[in-house]
Formats: C-alpha cells, sequence, structure tokens
C-alpha cells in the first residue's frame, strides 16, 4: 500500500513538473518568435540605413553636391535637350567685314609631292581676337593764371583726374568702364576684374585702386542717378520689390522709362533712404 502511494506522488510529481515545463516552453516559443520579428525589423532598419550612409557618401563624392537639385524635385521625364524638331536653323553670320586674305596654296601633293588635278577654293572666316597692347597718352595740359578769373587749367576728353606726381598715371573712360562692367554687371570679385585687366588688356592695377576708382565713378554719376530717382518717385506709375536672399536689404523700383536699385551704404549700415 505504501509503495502505491508512492507511485502515485510520484507521477503526480512527474506531471506537474511537465506542465510546467511545457509552460515554459510555450513562454520561450512566444519569446523566440517576437526576437525573431525582431531580428527582421533590425535588419530593414541596417539595410535602409546603409543605402542612406551610401547615397550620402556618393553625393559628398560629387563635385557639385551642395548645388545639384535634389532627387525629389528631378522631372521624371526631361525634355530633350536642345530645339524643337523643325526649328530654323542657326549659324554664326559671315563676317560684314575681312581685315586681312591669307592664301594656302596647293601646288603639290603635300604627302608625295606629286602633281594635283582638279583644284577647288575652300573659303572660310576666322574670327580672332587682336594681340592688346594699351595705348598709352601723354597727356600735357596747362595751367595759368587769369586776371578775371584767377588760376585755370586747360582739360581734354581723355583726361579723369588732375592727379600728378606719384598719381600722375591714370587709365583711360574705356578702361574704366571695362572694370565697372566686369565688377558691376557681371559681378566679378574685385582682385579677378584686376587680374582680367592684367592679362587680357595689360593693365597693371590692384583692388584698393579698383575700388577707389569706383567710387570716384559713383560721385561723377550721383547727379544721374539722383535725376533717375526723381523721375522714378514722380512717375504716375511705378512698382518696388525686394531684393533676394543675398541681396536682401536692397529695393529696386520701376517706371514705365526708368528702373532705379537703391543699394545700402554699407552691409551693416542703414538702407538708402527711400523714394517716397
Amino acid at each position: 500500500m505504501v509503495d502505491s502511494l508512492g507511485r502515485l506522488e510520484a507521477v503526480d510529481r512527474l506531471r506537474r513538473e511537465n506542465e510546467a515545463l511545457a509552460e515554459t516552453n510555450a513562454r520561450l516559443a512566444t519569446e523566440n518568435l517576437g526576437l525573431e520579428q525582431e531580428n527582421v525589423r533590425l535588419k530593414e532598419a541596417l539595410e535602409k540605413a546603409q543605402e542612406r550612409i551610401d547615397e550620402l557618401e556618393r553625393t559628398a563624392a560629387r563635385q557639385a553636391a551642395p548645388f545639384r537639385r535634389r532627387e525629389t524635385l528631378k522631372v521624371a521625364e526631361p525634355k530633350r535637350p536642345g530645339r524643337r524638331a523643325g526649328h530654323r536653323g542657326v549659324r554664326r553670320e559671315r563676317p560684314r567685314h575681312v581685315d586681312q586674305v591669307i592664301e594656302a596654296p596647293l601646288t603639290a601633293c603635300p604627302h608625295c609631292g606629286g602633281a594635283v588635278q582638279d583644284r577647288a577654293p575652300l573659303t572660310q572666316y576666322i574670327e580672332e581676337l587682336p594681340p592688346v597692347r594699351p595705348i598709352v597718352t601723354r597727356l600735357t595740359t596747362w595751367k595759368g593764371v587769369c586776371p578775371q578769373c584767377g588760376e585755370v587749367h586747360s582739360t581734354h576728353p581723355l583726361q579723369v583726374s588732375q592727379a600728378q606726381g606719384a598719381a600722375g598715371v591714370h587709365l583711360g573712360p574705356r578702361a574704366i568702364a571695362w572694370a565697372t562692367l566686369l565688377n558691376k554687371q557681371f559681378g566679378i570679385p574685385m582682385r579677378k576684374t584686376c587680374s582680367i585687366l592684367a592679362r587680357g588688356f595689360g593693365l597693371k592695377l590692384s583692388a584698393g585702386g579698383l575700388a577707389q576708382m569706383l567710387h570716384r565713378l559713383a560721385d561723377k554719376l550721383r547727379p544721374r542717378y539722383d535725376a533717375l530717382r526723381e523721375q522714378v518717385r514722380t512717375s504716375p506709375v511705378r512698382t518696388g520689390c525686394c531684393g533676394s536672399a543675398r541681396l536682401r536689404s536692397t529695393r529696386c523700383i520701376t517706371s514705365i522709362r526708368a528702373t532705379v536699385v537703391l543699394w545700402p551704404r554699407s552691409s551693416w549700415g542703414p538702407i538708402t533712404p527711400a523714394l517716397w
């Protein structure tokens, strides 16, 4: 009888252990399934992160990376380059004048030196920049004393200043116009403008000298600028706009006949007074 009770207790204990192990197995299976799903999610996140890293590395390696258009802004089907089919052809026009005529004769075959038959002329027009050498003018003006007016000076249209001595070498009106065009209209920096004048035209000028020259030119043009402002201010029809993000401190006022841009006196100072 005692052995039968012992066997029953052992079976019951084994049954309870079996049930506990089954519960543990089920719990571990659930945890394993969750870990597998988490592993898949982490793998996908890792692949996306690696793709993003590769894209950023390719973008950084491109020369125009900071300025190129983003992928989301690109057109899916861009237009074909060039004009539409059937457009009127465009070519360089034949020059209206010829400065020199050059002929390359064909008296013999350039390869074997034999006679050449059925010769025909082939005409081309070549437009080339001439070698630029500054035209230097020694200008002599005179001064004297007028009994009625006092000291007087003679002038010449090429004269841009009355300075002499160490400051007696000046640029002419055409050179000043080109320097102003390069710096103001085309936006070339001071030093690069001086480099272009030196390499292309043989004119030596420092960045400080160019800045002072532009200030003197602005003083000479101030009356004309004020006249344009007054013309725009009194115009019956006018419109205004602000500058871009880079030129946010500028103002542009336009009428039917004129346009005036109001520039700030300095990058940190107040803007030029408004027209109205």
